[in-house]
């Protein structure tokens, strides 16, 4: 694996917000970003910054300051504009509609990408980042161009879906037809894995998952995903009770959609099983009409809210919960970190928390694994300051500085 030459230019194409910007950002403030491509950017003199209501709140969150004078190509006006249609008109959003909207990104990506590179050409081409399921026409246009190519893969691939599929199963709630993952979403996704020189996995997890499909274990990199908190630092001194009663109970708190991948099903159960321990559950997130709370009096859900307002949950939290049954990475463990919050986490994502130090580790997604991690928690209540701590430090590890320098040094990976 030759080492990245400090000078090679980078063109980062993304659809949505991913990573909240971080391997873009990270590339431009060390001057190594030659383009940025995307479908929707809304810097604060927008014309759509002035929308109002949820709409407009998430389209305000399609922007990062850190890459205000950045090269940003991005088509915002039709992108904003095909939301508020499918909205309104309540369009539907199978997968079909999912693999049209990649392949309409990855045609536009190609006509900036190809503009980017020609006014680059200066010496050694540059290098190609973009993500995986909307990157094979990306990718393609990239090598054609003698580019250096590199995927960055979201999730476990096709062992997720069969995780995800069983775990539904065995709860009574098997996949149907409409929300299997069609085989031409996967035959286009292997190909994105056959073109590309590198694949960037975020962890063991997800390394070993591609490896079980068939993926070239030379070309895969693993780099962790980058965090770093918008603003000021958000630690701060966290007042835990000497023991917790129903007075003063454990408080944990589970962020992000409300689906069976993230082991939703068996939190709902050990919160059934621990109605008469002092502890409370607020799950937060978007909820399919399947989930039911209605034996569950310790656990409330509240709707998904916008990023720049998901911090009073941060902070009202005693420990955050994150019991997935697959995550590529799982940044919120970083996020909830980065509060100070000690974080419970399943072993089927990246190897952030290290159990008794800065959380628990769940040797499994069970409801009965969740009960004892959190029966210890009220058992131990002297224990969450010292693992507050720790959390605030972890987080510090992956801010995006560090990651990109992983990301510069380990090379790019040639079969």
């Amino acid at each position: 694996m030759p080492d990245i030459s400090a000078k090679r230019m980078w063109i980062c194409c993304q659809l949505g917000a991913r990573e909240h910007y971080s391997i873009p950002r990270g590339l431009h403030q060390r001057g190594l970003l030659a383009g940025l491509v995307t479908e929707t950017w809304v810097p604060p003199n927008s014309i759509l910054a002035r929308i109002g209501g949820k709409f407009g709140e998430r389209l305000s969150q399609r922007y990062d300051e850190g890459l205000a004078d950045a090269n940003v190509y991005h088509t915002s006006s039709y992108a904003a504009g095909y939301e508020l249609f499918a909205r309104i008109f309540k369009s539907p959003a199978g997968w079909s509609s999912i693999m049209a909207r990649n392949d309409w990104f990855q045609t536009k990506a190609v006509r900036y990408l190809k503009e980017i590179v020609e006014r680059n050409n200066k010496g050694s081409s540059p290098i190609v980042f973009t993500y995986s399921y909307a990157a094979r026409k990306i990718l393609l246009a990239a090598r054609d161009l003698g580019c250096t190519t590199v995927l960055g893969q979201i999730d476990a691939g096709p062992v997720e879906e069969r995780i995800v599929s069983e775990v539904r199963l065995r709860h009574g709630y098997p996949t149907d037809d409409e929300e299997q993952i069609p085989e031409p979403y996967w035959d286009a996704w292997r190909e994105e894995c056959e073109i590309c020189d590198s694949i960037i996995v975020n962890s063991p997890w997800a390394r070993e998952a591609l490896i079980r499909e068939g993926v070239n274990p030379h070309k895969l990199l693993c780099i962790p995903l980058a965090y770093d908190p918008p603003g000021k630092s958000y630690h701060f001194q966290r007042r835990y009770p000497e023991r917790f009663d129903h007075s003063r109970p454990l408080r944990v708190l589970f962020l992000g959609s409300l689906i069976a991948r993230k082991g939703v099903y068996e939190l709902i159960n050990a919160a059934s099983l621990l109605k008469k321990a002092p502890v409370k559950f607020l799950l937060v997130g978007s909820s399919p009409t399947e989930l039911g709370f209605a034996n569950t009096p310790n656990l409330q859900c509240r709707p998904s809210v916008a990023r720049a307002r998901v911090h009073d949950f941060y902070k009202s939290a005693d420990v955050f919960i994150f019991p997935t049954h697959s995550d590529g990475f799982g940044l919120t463990q970083v996020e909830a970190m980065a509060w100070g919050l000690p974080v419970i986490a399943s072993q089927s994502c990246a190897n952030v928390v290290t159990h008794r130090v800065n959380g628990l580790v769940l040797p499994a997604v069970t409801a009965e694994e969740i009960v004892k991690q959190i029966d210890w928690l009220i058992d131990n209540a002297d224990v969450l300051s010292n693992m507050s701590d720790c959390a605030f430090k972890t987080s510090k590890t992956f801010r995006s500085d560090r990651v990109i320098s992983q990301l510069l040094q380990r090379g790019i990976a040639h079969t």
